[in-house]
């Protein structure tokens, strides 16, 4: 997840406000301190709640880098209705996404202004497009 989540790769500049936005999402979901696995709020919530339910399966939080590799990010959720279709024949949804994500841009009437607002409403449009909203 953090890996594809740089605002650098999306616009070719890095500034204070790619930082905060790296920042924030590596806080966020995981990172790795060398090989050492480090959870985000979103596992620790996680884990808080566990053994209950919580919205996100339980396969959604892998801790190795081989199993994170193998995330399908389609298929997040509990409730199937909110799992993206498939990418098709030959390819999966994360490709899906990948495509989405290459090819959407903030909307005129999303009215964003700095990078920060302009890498969310990217995200926003990508994940939106992969789920058919």
């Amino acid at each position: 997840m953090v890996g594809i989540i740089h605002c650098v790769s999306l616009w070719g500049a890095y500034d204070e406000e790619c930082h905060d936005i790296n920042k924030y999402f590596m806080e966020f979901a995981y990172t790795f301190d060398k090989d050492k696995f480090v959870p985000g709020w979103l596992y620790q919530i996680r884990n808080t709640v566990s053994p209950g339910t919580f919205m996100f399966d339980s396969k959604a939080f892998p801790d190795t880098k081989p199993e994170l590799k193998k995330l399908d990010v389609g298929a997040l959720f509990l409730d199937k209705k909110y799992h993206w279709p498939s990418g098709g024949l030959m390819s999966g949804r994360y490709d899906k996404f990948i495509k989405e994500l290459i090819e959407s841009d903030p909307k005129d009437e999303q009215k964003v202004n700095t990078t920060k607002e302009k890498f969310l409403a990217h995200i926003y449009n990508a994940i939106t497009k992969s789920q058919n909203f």
